[in-house]
């Protein structure tokens, strides 16, 4: 069984007893807090965008930031509301910045790309980012964006 196979099946049978993966290259256990993993492999750059997801494209974030959840739903106003929560693996402060992109049945903007947004995470915390559309009835699939801050 390769690195890669077993990674996949230990995250898979920590997520179905309540942990979640942080990505890095090492293995951080805190008994009150997410246990973060190593790395899987990443996709090669020419792979096709997921949607509904949230991608982290700087990889200076790599081991240092996680993904805890991606939530979203329509608001009372018949707007799409998107948010992350973030976990920073490192006892150091991180910084991050998300954007996010609203699209049609047909994977075409529904609106322009929303500004980078920044969130503080100070060490071993969480930070919540979130963004919701402007158009109401159009909004079929979203996919977030994720790099350093700058």
């Amino acid at each position: 069984m390769n690195g890669t196979v077993l990674l996949r099946k230990i995250v898979g049978v920590a997520g179905l007893l309540g942990f979640t993966a942080c990505a890095g290259p090492t293995v951080v256990a805190a008994p009150t807090g997410p246990t973060c993993f190593p790395t899987v492999p990443a996709a090669p750059a020419a792979a096709t965008l997921s949607l509904n997801t949230v991608g982290i494209t700087d990889a200076a974030l790599s081991g240092r930031v996680m993904v805890q959840t991606v939530n979203v739903r329509r608001q009372p106003a018949s707007t799409v509301e998107v948010w992350v929560r973030f976990f920073n693996c490192t006892d150091s402060p991180v910084q991050v910045e998300a954007r996010t992109h609203f699209m049609d049945e047909a994977q075409a903007p529904t609106e322009p790309v929303s500004g980078w947004t920044r969130v503080f995470l100070p060490g071993r915390s969480y930070g919540v980012y979130s963004e919701s559309s402007t158009d109401i009835s159009a909004v079929r699939s979203y996919y977030v964006e994720v790099r350093e801050g700058r």
